[in-house]
């Protein structure tokens, strides 16, 4: 899934993951946006 996580902020905010339908599979928050969704994968 080709991510480059360098792009990810390192600050607060909120995230979330879409399928291909473009449906909404999980929505998160995370102090550190990079860790969070670097822990995610």
């Amino acid at each position: 899934m080709g991510i480059d996580f360098k792009k990810i902020p390192l600050s607060a905010g909120v995230y979330l993951f879409k399928n291909r339908d473009g449906e909404i599979l999980y929505i998160g928050k995370a102090k550190n946006l990079r860790t969070r969704i670097r822990d995610h994968f």
